[in-house]
C-alpha cells in the first residue's frame, strides 16, 4: 500500500479571525505597557515581573534612606554641638567677669558697701551660668549627659549646686561605621563632680602602706633592727630594712630572716588598733631592740622585752599632708579675709578655721 503526502488544505477563517484577534490583544497589552512606563517613569509595575531588579531596587532604596538619616543626623548633632558652644561661650564670658569683679574687689581700696555690690554682681553671674547649664534642644538638656530628660544642674536652698545628670555622652551614627558623641555631659564641661582633694587624715595602716608615710608623714630613718626567738635557744637575727618601702616589704624582709627555723615569726597589723605592727613567734617569746646607733625599732613602735607577742605602738600613716594643708588653708583665710563676706565651703559645712564676718554676700567658694 502507498503513502502519498497530506495534500494542503484550506484554513478556517474562524481560526484565522482568533490568531487575528489574539495579535491585536498582544499588541494591545504591550502598548498599554509602555504607555504606563511613560506615564510612571518605571519601567516595572510589579516585583514579579523582573524579581532581580526588584531586588537591586530595594537595596538601594533602603541605602539611599540610610543616607538620608545619617544626614540628618549630622544636621542634628551640629545643631546640638552649636548650641553647646554658645552655652559654653557664655559661661566662659561670665567667668571672666566673675574674675574681673573679684579681682577688683581685693585689696583695702573698696569699701564694705562696694564689696556687698561686688558680691550681688557674682551671685547674678552665678545663676547665669547655672541657667547656662540647664540649657534645652527640642526640650532635652543639653549637659545632663544620658539623662536628657533631667535638668542637670539644682541650686539648693544652702547656696550649693548638685548635679543631677551623669557622665554618658550620646552617641550618633554618620555613616555606616562610623558612631560619634554629639554632647558634653556636665562633669566635662563644667566640671560638676570634683575629685577628691588632700587624702584621710586618720587612716588605717595596711600592708601596701608606705614607710615614707608612717609618723605622721615623717617617715622613718631606715637601718636595722635586732630580733631575738627564744623557747629554750635562742634565735638572734639582726635584720637589714634598708631597703623595705611598704609596710609589705618589711613583713617579707622579718619573716624570712626567720624562714629556716627552728623558730619562725608572723608579722602582721595590730587589728586590735589597726596602725601598729604584731609580732608573732611560732613558739616561745620575741624581743626586739635598736642596734647600735640606730632607733629604728623604737621608731617602728615595736621596741620590746621578751614578749608572746608584741602589739606595735601607733605608727599614724597617711597624714602627711596635714600640716601643709593647715598652712595653705592659713594662707588661704589670710586672702579671703581682704574681701568681708566671702565663705569657704567644704563638704557642704563652712570650714571651722577660718573666722569671718557674718555673711552679706551671696558668693561661696566650693
Amino acid at each position: 500500500m502507498t503513502i502519498g503526502p497530506i495534500l494542503p488544505g484550506r484554513l478556517p477563517s474562524t481560526m484565522l479571525s482568533n490568531r487575528l484577534k489574539v495579535s491585536l490583544n498582544d499588541n494591545a497589552l504591550e502598548l498599554a505597557k509602555l504607555q504606563q512606563q511613560v506615564s510612571t517613569g518605571q519601567k516595572y509595575s510589579l516585583a514579579s515581573e523582573s524579581p532581580g531588579a526588584a531586588l537591586r531596587t530595594i537595596i538601594l532604596q533602603s541605602t539611599f534612606e540610610r543616607q538620608q538619616q545619617y544626614q540628618s543626623n549630622i544636621n542634628t548633632s551640629m545643631s546640638i554641638l552649636a548650641m553647646s558652644e554658645t552655652s559654653l561661650s557664655s559661661v566662659g564670658d561670665a567667668l571672666n567677669s566673675a574674675k574681673a569683679i573679684s579681682l577688683s574687689g581685693v585689696g583695702s581700696t573698696s569699701s564694705d558697701a562696694e564689696r556687698v555690690a561686688l558680691a550681688d554682681q557674682i551671685a547674678s553671674l552665678r545663676t547665669q551660668v547655672i541657667n547656662a547649664g540647664n540649657t534645652t534642644f527640642r526640650g532635652q538638656y543639653l549637659f545632663s549627659g544620658s539623662q536628657t530628660n533631667v535638668a542637670p544642674f539644682e541650686e539648693g536652698a544652702n547656696g550649693l549646686v548638685v548635679y543631677h545628670g551623669d557622665d554618658h555622652q550620646i552617641q550618633t551614627y554618620i555613616n555606616t561605621q562610623t558612631l560619634l558623641p554629639n554632647n558634653f555631659d556636665g562633669i566635662s564641661a563644667f566640671a560638676a563632680s570634683s575629685p577628691e582633694f588632700g587624702s584621710d587624715i586618720d587612716p588605717a595602716l595596711t600592708l601596701q602602706t608606705r614607710i615614707s608615710d608612717l609618723n605622721g608623714g615623717r617617715g622613718v630613718k631606715l637601718g636595722s633592727i635586732s630580733v631575738t626567738l627564744d623557747n629554750g635557744t635562742p634565735q638572734t637575727q639582726t635584720v637589714s630594712l634598708s631597703g623595705v618601702e611598704t609596710i609589705q616589704d618589711l613583713k617579707t624582709v622579718l619573716e624570712n630572716a626567720f624562714a629556716g627555723g627552728p623558730l619562725t615569726l608572723t608579722v602582721d597589723i595590730d587589728p586590735a588598733s589597726e596602725n601598729g605592727l604584731r609580732l608573732t613567734p611560732s613558739a616561745g617569746t620575741v624581743a626586739v631592740s635598736n642596734v647600735t646607733g640606730s632607733t629604728l625599732a623604737t621608731d617602728l613602735g615595736i621596741a620590746s622585752t621578751a614578749a608572746a607577742q608584741v602589739n606595735g605602738g601607733i605608727l599614724i600613716p597617711g597624714s602627711r599632708c596635714r600640716p601643709h594643708w593647715l598652712r595653705s588653708m592659713g594662707a588661704l583665710e589670710s586672702a579671703l579675709q581682704q574681701v568681708k563676706g566671702w565663705s569657704l565651703i567644704m563638704e557642704g559645712r563652712p570650714l571651722p578655721l577660718i573666722s569671718l564676718p557674718p555673711l552679706r554676700s551671696k558668693m561661696f567658694l566650693i
